[in-house]
């Protein structure tokens, strides 16, 4: 049987008897929506009314600069060996390596004489413009306000970059390529590369990034969903007419150690390869740069048996003389050769050669 109640005793409260305390009624009340205070990501499609949206985005600029120094023309020159190069004994000092060119000018206008790297720059910021450079600006309003595109297809980011001023401009966002289409894509953001040469006076280029593409009843495809960055790299030329050139290394028989004894001997050869005083010369006395740089290769042959050398002098100080030993085992009858000989003054320039020997070691000193 079912179990009773029990009775309500004196200190319980009526519950049932209890003044309301409110009132509650199914009357429709108006759903609350809640106002977005953000933005959803850069540059994010949408379908929109005959056409695609896009959302707010930037483009964001800066630029790495080098700067090279060179002259107006480079000369033809060849290196030529006269003196002493007949069967006997000789070294540089009695050798005389001369440098001429077709027009008998004893300097040549070299290629390349000096690099530096400008001012390092920060971020500029672009708000690109709808449909064309001279549409409306993009709105950054919080909410996010969608921005009405013409037609549906592949959406792509314009702009423009004068280099001869650094300036960027007709940065915009519109449906399908322009017609006619000049620009350069870009065609990964994160990998993408694209180049422009000031030539015929034109210092402009013309760059396109392709943020997606937004089809009718197709699924909308997103490539970019950041910020836009382009940094690149920008280098120049200039012009100068310095004429200057590199002296050649200098070789010679024979050196003594500490004690003074003499290194060249009937069972060992020994010689010096010597950057010389001022490696540079003309009328620029310096390479213009922080760190002097020498470096020399050469052949060295013994009983047929030839071995290529090479020698680097890095990050020097001053243009002081400097004297490298080289030392090799001898057997009796044995003479050892130096020919084709080359060297530079500068870790990217090419090599200066003179065809031949050199030098020759065939007595002991």
């Amino acid at each position: 049987m079912p179990i009773e109640p029990l009775p309500l005793s004196e200190s319980d409260n009526d519950l049932y008897t209890q003044a309301s305390m409110g009132g509650v009624n199914g009357a429709n009340k108006p759903f609350y929506e809640p106002k977005f205070q953000h933005r959803p990501h850069a540059f994010v499609l949408s379908y929109g009314d005959e056409g695609a949206r896009v959302g707010y985005g930037r483009l964001y600029y800066r630029k790495d600069q080098l700067n090279f120094e060179t002259t107006e023309s480079e000369v033809e020159w060849t290196y030529s060996i006269s003196g002493n190069t007949s069967g006997a004994d000789f070294d540089s000092a009695t050798v005389s390596i001369d440098l001429s060119n077709a027009d008998g000018d004893t300097e040549y206008a070299n290629q390349l004489r000096t690099c530096h790297q400008a001012v390092i720059s920060g971020l500029t910021a672009y708000t690109p413009s709808i449909d064309s450079a001279s549409g409306a600006s993009m709105d950054s309003e919080v909410p996010n306000v969608y921005h009405q595109l013409e037609g549906y297809g592949d959406v792509y980011l314009y702009f423009s970059l004068d280099i001869s001023s650094n300036q960027i401009s007709d940065v915009y966002v519109r449906v399908g390529l322009n017609d006619p289409d000049d620009a350069q894509d870009i065609p990964a953001v994160t990998t993408g590369v694209a180049t422009h040469t000031l030539s015929d006076g034109d210092a402009t280029g013309v760059y396109r990034v392709k943020l997606g593409t937004v089809n009718e009843d197709e699924s909308i495809e997103q490539l970019v969903d950041t910020d836009v960055f382009f940094s690149p790299l920008v280098i120049t030329r200039s012009l100068t007419t310095a004429v200057f050139n590199y002296k050649p290394p200098e070789f010679y028989i024979g050196f003594q150690n500490d004690d003074g004894d003499q290194q060249n001997t009937s069972s060992q050869f020994a010689y010096i390869v010597r950057k010389p005083t001022n490696a540079t010369e003309g009328a620029s006395s310096t390479l213009g740069i922080v760190d002097p740089h020498y470096e020399v290769k050469w052949d060295e042959t013994v009983a047929g048996s030839t071995t290529a050398k090479s020698l680097t002098h890095a990050n020097l100080t001053s243009d002081a003389q400097i004297d490298a030993e080289y030392t090799r085992a001898k057997s009796a009858g044995e003479v050892l050769t130096v020919s084709n000989v080359c060297w530079r003054a500068w870790p990217t320039d090419p090599f200066r050669k003179v065809s031949g020997t050199v030098m020759k070691i065939t007595n002991a000193s």
